[in-house]
């Protein structure tokens, strides 16, 4: 049975990279990664203090 790779990878991680390594899914993992790095970039600028600032700056941007 596959898994779906969006919700198995939170709930289990080890059987959906098996997976992804015997199926070969490219597409897929590429998708993942990406979301991944979007989390891990938000996380760095909310450590950064750059969204305390965001409300000045779409002021300034007429939003």
């Amino acid at each position: 049975m596959e898994l779906n790779p969006f919700l198995s990878v939170w709930t289990q991680p080890k059987e959906t990279v098996r997976q992804f390594i015997k199926h070969n899914k490219l597409g897929y993992s590429m998708l993942l990664v990406s979301i991944a790095g979007i989390g891990g970039v938000l996380t760095t600028l909310q450590d950064s203090g750059w969204f305390q600032d965001l409300s000045f700056r779409c002021g300034l941007l007429g939003y």
